[in-house]
């Protein structure tokens, strides 16, 4: 569920900027324990488990996968480009190849994030979403462990 904060966080810089809980102080070894389990104040959401049985699943978080692509001419950095590189590529070549979800590293989360596209050949897998929070923020601490594009981390965020 980290991952998945973080990719918000990642994908919404400005809320979590103006979202300072330590009204300007900023986030510190000393108070984070204070702080890193509140939310943080930006629009919330509505988070849904789904299950899914995908026959065409590409494990790009594999190792041997990841040797694979870098053959390819992919390298595993491709993942955590802000303009998201050549991963639009990998998925329309994954598509053609009958993939139906790619389950790779997340860019927000580093190193041990991961994210599950699903391709439209894998939406008919779905099976019924099942609501796990209607009204939902991220923590601190997973806005602090976000990995932000270049120049977008909020300035009370520890470096």
């Amino acid at each position: 569920m980290a991952a998945c904060w973080a990719e918000y966080c990642r994908n919404h810089p400005e809320a979590v900027d103006a979202a300072d809980p330590t009204a300007g102080i900023g986030l510190t070894a000393a108070n984070f324990p204070v702080y890193a389990l509140l939310r943080v104040e930006m629009p919330s959401r509505s988070l849904y488990e789904l299950r899914a049985g995908f026959a065409g699943l590409a494990d790009l978080t594999d190792a041997t996968n990841l040797g694979l692509l870098d053959a390819g001419g992919f390298q595993a950095e491709h993942f955590y480009q802000d303009d998201h590189g050549d991963c639009p590529l990998v998925a329309r070549v994954g598509e053609s190849l009958g993939w139906e979800a790619i389950l790779a590293p997340s860019a927000a989360l580093r190193p041990s994030g991961q994210c599950l596209a699903i391709l439209p050949a894998g939406s008919s897998k779905i099976e019924t979403p099942r609501l796990l929070f209607q009204y939902a923020r991220p923590t601190v601490a997973v806005a602090a462990a976000t990995t932000y594009r270049d120049s977008q981390r909020a300035p009370w965020l520890p470096g």
